[in-house]
């Protein structure tokens, strides 16, 4: 046997046959484990990138069957509204053609809008509303929430720098904020945006968010499809109690027009200002919801359906 000394260290060297086949063997054995390993290793890798890829694909196809299923949604509303066949309940929400359209692994669900208070009809020509800011101010009233936060809202969407008083913010209580910022200026497209603005905390969006909406300008009332909070707010004299038997009776009978729910309406509800309302809907939200071959997709989109001319636009369209 020879020993080598190197600086630092010693190896020592077999010097017979037999022990230099010994060594070989023992340096084949390790080639063959470091293989095995960087093989096992690059083989593990390759299969989570596969795993990935397939992962991406199912994703991919998930996602483009819901926006088929939002098309086909928006095609089956507008043959219901030419119809006149459109039976809405209490919350906006169009149970039946939501089930006629959900089917194995896909949930559809159709919701009208115009169910409930349009914030951006707070502002009309850049102008705050008096009508509409006292309905609103009736709505928070009737969900237990501080009445000046429809002058909060208001002044987030006016473009002027004027607060309104007295529950109001402008740039000087934005830019005071931590960080800063400054208010919207511009109707909302969304009704969570609210939140942005000054007072309109968790509690107080939970409360509201299933009575307000955002669509584009100033838009009317459904009485066929309105929450009872928001009839309340809309027609002097009527309590959300009358306004939830009104809602209650209309599920099953929906109103002809306007005169018909005029007549309705008990003795003492009699400030019905009806250019703000309408018995028929173009605004729908429609959500399309995926779960197929281990892979789950949400899309969401805000349409406006004309149906005199049979055709529709979609305001917005998101993936969840």
């Amino acid at each position: 046997m020879a020993i080598i000394r190197f600086s630092g260290f010693t190896v020592v060297r077999p010097t017979s046959a037999s022990g230099r086949r010994g060594a070989a063997v023992i340096f084949a054995m390790l080639v063959v484990f470091i293989t095995a390993a960087v093989a096992y290793s690059l083989l593990e890798t390759g299969e989570l990138e596969i795993r990935r890829a397939l992962m991406i694909t199912r994703r991919a196809v998930a996602v483009e069957l819901s926006r088929q299923k939002i098309t086909d949604a928006i095609n089956a509303l507008m043959s219901a509204q030419y119809e006149e066949k459109i039976p809405i309940g209490g919350n906006g929400y169009l149970e039946g053609l939501s089930r006629k359209l959900s089917s194995d692994g896909v949930t559809i669900a159709v919701y009208d809008e115009q169910g409930k208070f349009n914030l951006n009809n707070l502002v009309v020509n850049d102008a705050p509303s008096a009508v509409d800011i006292k309905i609103f101010k009736k709505l928070l009233r009737s969900l237990s929430l501080p009445e000046h936060l429809a002058d909060t809202i208001t002044d987030w969407i006016d473009p002027d720098m004027i607060p309104r008083n007295p529950g109001g913010a402008e740039d000087e209580y934005y830019l005071g904020l931590q960080p800063p910022a400054l208010p919207g200026n511009r109707i909302l497209l969304e009704p969570w945006e609210a939140s942005l603005a000054k007072g309109f905390g968790e509690q107080e969006m939970a409360r509201l968010l299933p009575y307000i909406c955002a669509l584009p300008g100033s838009v009317r009332l459904n009485i066929n499809s309105a929450t009872a909070q928001a009839l309340s707010s809309h027609i002097e004299g009527l309590s959300v109690e009358l306004a939830n038997d009104i809602v209650m009776k209309r599920n099953i009978h929906p109103f002809s027009g306007i005169a018909d729910f005029r007549s309705k309406l008990p003795q003492g509800a009699s400030g019905v200002r009806e250019e703000g309302l309408t018995d028929t809907s173009e605004y729908f939200r429609i959500t399309a919801e995926v779960s197929k071959d281990n892979a789950w997709a949400k899309m969401e989109a805000l349409v406006r359906a004309n149906s005199e001319y049979f055709s529709y636009n979609v305001i917005w369209r998101r993936t969840i």
